[in-house]
């Protein structure tokens, strides 16, 4: 996979965001192992970007919450919406405050803090759910 080639060359910003963009097939998938494995490698890397730290953050918490590891899914989010504040990343910060509380079950709904803006999830001032467990 290309992401393991970039993480052996010292490249985890592109690492992190491939691994970002396979997250819903990941998700979808069932391929919960192999995606938390790339991103756990990806965070292990001293040189990651805060920006790219946030996404990969955000993606390890979704496969870590698919295999009911919750605890470690909220303090991957938590880290994810304190280092995607810091570098103005609005799209991370809505997703991770709108995916489901690590201590509710799987078949919790997403709802939108009032504090968020809709057009940080999509860019089309659009925001809605797919599925029963709210996964965009």
């Amino acid at each position: 996979m290309r992401t393991g080639w970039l993480i052996e060359r010292d490249r985890p910003a592109e690492a992190a965001d491939i691994a970002w963009a396979l997250w819903p097939f990941w998700f979808i998938r069932g391929h919960l192992a192999e995606g938390r494995s790339w991103y756990e490698k990806t965070l292990d890397l001293p040189s990651l970007p805060p920006a790219a730290e946030s996404r990969a953050l955000v993606g390890a918490a979704l496969m870590c919450y698919s295999q009911a590891e919750l605890g470690l899914a909220r303090t991957r989010l938590n880290r994810a919406v304190a280092v995607a504040n810091d570098v103005d990343d609005a799209d991370v910060v809505a997703l991770a405050e709108n995916l489901p509380d690590a201590s509710n079950t799987p078949s919790a709904t997403w709802t939108l803090p009032a504090h968020s803006s809709p057009t940080a999830l999509n860019g089309t001032g659009r925001c809605r759910s797919r599925g029963a467990s709210g996964v965009p």
